[in-house]
């Protein structure tokens, strides 16, 4: 969907390889981030009192801090490969970074994700290319076809010659969805990507079939 939508991509740190949120065992004293403190120490006190106990229930805050302390966004990223502090030191123990390192680093880092065709950083690549290569996905005319859809997301985008259809499904179900006619023929279809490593893209007429959380864009010319 970004790769495919007009305006300026921004790919924010660690988004390349799919960094997760700062693990939900960490506690308040791993975060940096002084708005988060503040908050949640304060509202500590704040229910102490309301509450007369030492030990509030905190858990509305704490999941509120799980989806949107900008922490998470702070951790060091990318992981670069599984050494001491994912990469981050040029000798092992002589520098920490500025916070505590995720705790899947070993497993989820660049150094392993460049060695593989169908990790996150090889697709996030592989779009990347797809984009500057059809200038549709940037300069297309955007006409949406699944507006009442609450499962599908589809559009199609020209530019020139070139038309681009998109298709993707946000559930984890399967799921037919059928493209108007109007959105063109897609007999011709001259280049596609998809985020499932088979490659294969099943439409039976103008009917997509599509898998959980499966994405779709074809190219094709008029």
């Amino acid at each position: 969907m970004q790769c495919t939508l007009s305006g300026t991509l921004y790919i924010y740190q660690g988004e390349e390889i799919a960094m997760a949120n700062l693990p939900k065992d960490w506690p308040i004293e791993e975060y940096k981030d002084v708005m988060s403190q503040q908050f949640w120490f304060e509202e500590l006190e704040l229910r102490k009192k309301k509450q007369g106990t030492d030990k509030p229930d905190m858990s509305d805050v704490w999941d509120g801090l799980q989806r949107k302390a900008r922490d998470h966004a702070r951790n060091p990223a990318p992981h670069w490969d599984d050494s001491e502090n994912a990469g981050f030191s040029l000798k092992p123990n002589s520098e920490k970074p500025w916070m505590r390192v995720h705790d899947d680093y070993k497993e989820w880092n660049v150094a392993k994700q460049q060695e593989d065709p169908h990790s996150v950083l090889s697709f996030w690549k592989a779009m990347l290319a797809f984009r500057k290569k059809h200038l549709s996905c940037t300069y297309g005319i955007y006409t949406p076809y699944s507006e009442n859809d609450e499962r599908v997301f589809a559009y199609t985008k020209e530019y020139k010659n070139e038309r681009l259809v998109v298709v993707m499904n946000f559930t984890k179900e399967d799921v037919k969805y059928n493209l108007p006619e109007d959105a063109g023929s897609l007999d011709q279809v001259t280049d596609q990507i998809g985020n499932i490593p088979d490659g294969k893209v099943t439409i039976n007429g103008r009917v997509f079939e599509l898998r959980p959380y499966e994405a779709v864009s074809l190219i094709y010319s008029d």
